[in-house]
């Protein structure tokens, strides 16, 4: 299996979200309606992000794709 295959695979199972760039984005749109609610009242409710880098790649390769 891909990097690629699994990714999607993850994303149909609702094991995570699709991709979201958090700078020009942000995560408002993958946030749970109570988590929108305790923001929206003045909350800070904790939204791990994790970052997936595909077999092979380290954080300071040029993408491929």
């Amino acid at each position: 299996m891909t990097f690629w295959e699994w990714l999607k695979l993850g994303i149909e199972n609702k094991f995570c979200s699709e991709g979201k760039c958090d700078t020009h984005e942000g995560l408002y749109d993958v946030m749970t309606q109570w988590e929108r609610d305790e923001y929206e009242e003045g909350g800070d409710p904790c939204i791990p992000v994790l970052r997936v880098w595909p077999h092979g790649y380290e954080m300071d390769d040029e993408p491929s794709e």
